[in-house]
């Protein structure tokens, strides 16, 4: 409920919009505030459904400490959840920022700061997946770049 009401919230305030972008200025210059995915079922461990495609477009704010995505699917049915997750292409790895409680093709979620920082200076060790309740490990998943 509690993320629902930070999603509203955000997106009153236009945040999902247009300003949840990362810094990029200052000491970092290699910080990404935008990373993107393509998800595909191939990219599961255990593999997806075949056919199954998708895409995920997060915007990481460090000032604001939102996360804030926007997924979009084909081929999968009855999603459930996504998840970033730290892990490389073939590793299975931990949820970092939780995309809802709920599966949700856009929204915004809080994270710490820490998350966010190291998401947005290594997208490549994060990836971003769907889970559905007959691919609870994911039904698609793809590693996140700069986008």
């Amino acid at each position: 409920m509690l993320i629902r009401a930070l999603a509203v919230a955000a997106l009153t305030a236009g945040v999902a919009g247009s300003g949840c972008g990362g810094s990029g200025h200052g000491s970092r210059p290699t910080f990404h505030s935008v990373v993107v995915a393509t998800l595909s079922g191939a990219g599961e461990k255990p593999r997806g459904p075949g056919g199954a495609s998708g895409t995920a477009r997060v915007t990481l704010n460090e000032k604001t400490l939102q996360a804030c995505w926007r997924l979009t699917l084909k081929g999968v049915v009855d999603p459930l959840s996504a998840h970033v997750h730290r892990g490389r292409p073939g590793e299975i790895g931990p949820v970092v920022i939780p995309m809802g409680a709920r599966f949700a093709k856009h929204g915004c979620v809080l994270a710490p700061k820490k998350t966010i920082t190291a998401v947005g200076l290594n997208p490549s060790g994060y990836y971003v997946n769907v889970h559905t309740k007959r691919y609870l490990n994911g039904a698609v998943r793809g590693p996140l770049r700069p986008g």
